[in-house]
């Protein structure tokens, strides 16, 4: 095979980006099944609405508290 340089498109960067990812639980971007989206989207709906977050900063915290709250919820159905 001649030397391969790996994907050369953005998708095909993005598909390689995650090729050794396993549960996702330290990943910067929640893992969120199509099955799961509606939970996820309530999650992070009802932490906005009980924090109220006002500018970046604080819109920055609530999101990895989103991230953090839903792997959390992952790992407890994993155990179980």
């Amino acid at each position: 095979m001649p030397n391969q340089s790996g994907p050369n498109t953005p998708e095909g960067k993005a598909n390689s980006s995650r090729n050794a990812t396993r549960h996702g639980l330290t990943s910067m971007h929640p893992v969120v099944t199509e099955a799961d989206r509606p939970e996820f989207k309530a999650l992070r709906a009802q932490l906005f609405y009980a924090i109220q977050p006002v500018g970046f900063l604080q819109d920055l915290t609530v999101e990895r508290l989103v991230n953090n709250a839903w792997n959390m919820q992952r790992v407890l159905k994993l155990e179980n």
